[in-house]
């Protein structure tokens, strides 16, 4: 069974492109995984490779979710976790109703939060019952320690099975057995 992890944060925390930077790393190391772009912004890779220009274009073409949209996400990631260990969402900068279908229809298992968790996003996580939170500082993608940080999360590599630490939101604790 693929494990499924949200990436979450606010508007312009460097979400996709922290994700971006986790992507070029894990590339090297592992062949199971997918990044799932589950936010109607036009962001992705492409934005990454394009520089500036790339991020004008993004901000431009913008869009909404809509039911088929949201559909349209949940049925793929399903699918890839069918044939993928790893699939990582790239999901939108708000706690909101879509997020909220995506993130329990896929089976959302851990987050990881670019930037300080809100008042409403704590909320969002509490109820989805999302346990194993790891949060990173926003707008660092590019630091190889951090990217660690995230790498380790994502895919312990302890011989012995997953870690049982999580680094949650208020502090690293052990999760009862």
């Amino acid at each position: 069974m693929a494990k499924v992890v949200a990436f979450l944060g606010q508007p312009g925390a460097g979400k996709t492109y922290t994700l971006s930077r986790v992507y070029d790393r894990l590339a090297n190391v592992h062949s199971s995984f997918f990044i799932q772009r589950g936010c109607p912004d036009g962001e992705g890779e492409w934005t990454t490779a394009c520089g500036q220009e790339g991020k004008r274009l993004a901000r431009t073409h913008k869009t909404q979710f809509t039911p088929a949209f949201v559909n349209w996400v949940v049925s793929s990631t399903v699918g890839l976790t069918r044939s993928k260990k790893l699939i990582l969402l790239d999901l939108g900068g708000m706690p909101s109703e879509e997020n909220k279908k995506i993130m329990s229809e896929t089976g959302v298992s851990d987050v990881v939060f670019v930037g300080e968790i809100s008042d409403p996003w704590r909320e969002f996580l509490q109820g989805l019952g999302i346990e194993r939170i790891l949060t990173v500082p926003a707008r660092r993608g590019d630091d190889a320690e951090l990217q660690d940080t995230i790498l380790e999360f994502l895919w312990p590599s302890t011989s012995d099975g997953p870690r049982r630490m999580c680094l949650c939101m208020d502090g690293p604790f052990e999760p009862s057995s």
